[in-house]
């Protein structure tokens, strides 16, 4: 007889029986957004963003950038004194050499760029005296920027593997290591900053160009890429804030691929940023340095920022001359074609 605990089991193998399975699941029904729309923009990434969170995202940038600048003394100090403008030169072309062969993210370059800036104005142009400082400093701020803004990184010889034929010094892992922690305790172990290039999609969103064609959007945003990478080279954008050089480029982008309502955009960016005579003295150097098909880095010299003086006697002299032309292409994304086809003549998209 089976025990009064199992009476209500009517004599069933209730070890072998199993659970009835669950009932289905209701059909899936599409979701209707209730709330006002208007509080909601598209992006390419998701269906809908709420406007609240990417004026958040705004404000903290502006305020990040404020305390990620380089000393006031710096600008001042790359106009005087063509050996520390060279030697930015040659660090930035570090950069973008190096991101292009190692297939790094194209912010890497922008954070290695304000990590060099925020260094040197720190500890003055006695920091990059010679080649082989510039070199180590570079390495070591590169490197740096990988660790903080990459999934993984390679070794830190990979890092002097990848500045090709332009090193002129090799270094051991230790004297890098030795670099990086002090390049750590002069920006106070301050990383994330915000560059020209953390605007760059976060504008054109905040614009709410719902209205425009996805190819357009593409368009816009690869144009803006391709107008900010420059600015790294040229001594003249440190003077101007990165939420000012990234609203300029918006603005170009805008006048030349949609030209009809570039001047309702302009009045909405002027009203987030609020820098409306930083943005147009920064178009006028943008249009006469970058946005000019013909640009080149010889150009800059003609501005008063001559990098390469035709005869560089200083203590960086070297028997290899740097050639003034530098392939931005390589620092461009190569998976969207349209990065490869923009033509600046040719950019008008909305009648297309």
């Amino acid at each position: 007889m089976a025990p009064p605990e199992f009476d209500l089991l009517c004599d069933e193998d209730w070890l072998a029986a199993t659970p009835p399975p669950p009932p289905p699941p209701p059909p899936r029904r599409r979701q209707v957004l209730h709330r006002d729309r208007t509080n909601y923009i598209h992006t390419g990434k998701s269906h809908l963003v709420d406007q609240d969170s990417l004026n958040t995202q705004l404000l903290d940038c502006l305020k990040r950038e404020a305390t990620y600048m380089p000393e006031c003394e710096y600008v001042e100090a790359l106009r005087n004194s063509p050996q520390l403008a060279r030697a930015r030169f040659r660090a930035v072309n570090y950069f973008v050499k190096c991101r292009a062969r190692l297939n790094f993210v194209v912010e890497t370059v922008f954070y290695a760029v304000n990590y060099f800036d925020r260094f040197v104005s720190k500890k003055g142009s006695d920091a990059v005296t010679t080649v082989a400082l510039v070199e180590l400093l570079s390495i070591a701020c590169f490197s740096l920027a990988a660790k903080f803004n990459e999934i993984s990184g390679p070794q830190l010889q990979d890092f002097q593997i990848a500045g090709g034929h332009d090193m002129e010094n090799t270094f051991q892992s230790g004297e890098i290591r030795r670099i990086e922690l002090r390049v750590l305790e002069t920006l106070q172990w301050r990383l994330r900053c915000a560059t020209a290039y953390s605007y760059l999609e976060l504008l054109s969103t905040l614009l709410n160009m719902d209205s425009l064609r996805h190819q357009l959007q593409i368009a816009l945003t690869a144009r803006m890429s391709e107008l900010i990478l420059p600015t790294l080279y040229d001594p003249k954008f440190v003077e101007f804030k990165p939420c000012v050089v990234a609203a300029t480029a918006l603005r170009c982008g805008l006048e030349e691929l949609l030209p009809s309502k570039s001047n309702s955009y302009l009045s909405t960016l002027i009203n987030l940023i609020n820098h409306k005579e930083e943005i147009e003295n920064c178009y006028k150097v943008m249009e006469e340095r970058v946005a000019d098909p013909l640009y080149t880095l010889t150009t800059v010299r003609s501005g008063g920022y001559a990098y390469f003086p035709s005869s560089p006697v200083t203590v960086m002299a070297s028997p290899r001359q740097f050639n003034c032309h530098v392939d931005l292409a390589l620092s461009i994304s190569s998976d969207s074609d349209l990065t490869r086809s923009l033509n600046p003549k040719k950019r008008k998209l909305e009648d297309v």
